[in-house]
């Protein structure tokens, strides 16, 4: 084998060993891509859990305070007053 053949040969082997090695990152990319998606997906439910215990936590809190001992009765106003606000801002923008 002349100098040139034994270059040329190396090249293509490791022209070779680049291809392989491209297709394995490639392979690599794919899992690590789909692992994030799993996991924007999970952090994506866990938002919205979270999310609906502060409202549920919120609603409690306001039955709690609503269900009225004496001691709470300012509070309780401003809960009413609070809400009643809120109305009011729905029916606002429901005229718009």
């Amino acid at each position: 084998m002349s100098k040139e053949e034994t270059v040329i040969a190396s090249v293509k082997d490791k022209l070779k060993q680049l291809g392989d090695r491209k297709h394995s990152l490639e392979n690599q990319l794919a899992d690590v891509q789909n692992e994030l998606s799993t996991i924007k997906e999970q952090l994506d439910a866990r938002d919205q859990q979270i999310a609906d215990l502060t409202e549920k936590n919120k609603v409690l809190k306001m039955a709690k305070s609503l269900s009225g001992s004496e001691d709470n009765t300012s509070e309780t106003k401003y809960k009413i007053n609070e809400l009643v606000r809120e109305i009011d801002k729905c029916i606002a923008l429901l005229n718009k």
